[in-house]
C-alpha cells in the first residue's frame, strides 16, 4: 500500500516538471544549435504554449515544438513562431492541444529558421516557411 501512495506522489513530481506534453520524454535543445545542425530546416510536428513569470521582465508566452528530425528533442520559439504558432490555433478555435495533434496528424510544416536583424539592429530568429 505503501509503495502506490510513493508512486502516486512520484507522479505527481513528475507531472510538475513537465511544463508541457510536447516536452514529455524529450531534451530541450538550444535555438542556436538548431539552426546549426538543421540549415535546411526542421518539421515541426506538435506544438504547444509555455508562460512563465519573471520578476524583472513579467509575464511571457512562447512555443515549445517538437520536430520531427529528432523525436527525442523539442525547442522553444521566439516571436516569429509564436505568431505562427497562434495562427494555427486560431485554426481550431484557440484550441492549442486539437490544432498541435491535428498538426501532427498532417505530418507538420518544414521550416528553415535562422538569424536575423531588424531595421534597428536587434537580432531574432527568422521563418521560412518551406512548401510540402
Amino acid at each position: 500500500m505503501e509503495e502506490q501512495t510513493m508512486n502516486k506522489f512520484t507522479q505527481a513530481a513528475i507531472q510538475e516538471t513537465t511544463l508541457s506534453p510536447v516536452m514529455e520524454g524529450r531534451s530541450k535543445i538550444p535555438m542556436k544549435e538548431i539552426k546549426e545542425r538543421y540549415p535546411d530546416g526542421v518539421t515541426v510536428t506538435e506544438f504547444d504554449f509555455l508562460t512563465t513569470n519573471d520578476p524583472k521582465k513579467g509575464q511571457s508566452t512562447f512555443p515549445v515544438l517538437a520536430f520531427a528530425e529528432d523525436p527525442a528533442g523539442c525547442f522553444f520559439g521566439g516571436e516569429v513562431l509564436n505568431r505562427i504558432c497562434r495562427k494555427w490555433a486560431d485554426l481550431y478555435d484557440g484550441d492549442v492541444t486539437a490544432a498541435s495533434e491535428a498538426l501532427k496528424q498532417a505530418g507538420g510544416v518544414k521550416i528553415r529558421l535562422y538569424s536575423s536583424e531588424t531595421r534597428s539592429g536587434n537580432s531574432f530568429t527568422a521563418a521560412e516557411i518551406i512548401p510540402d
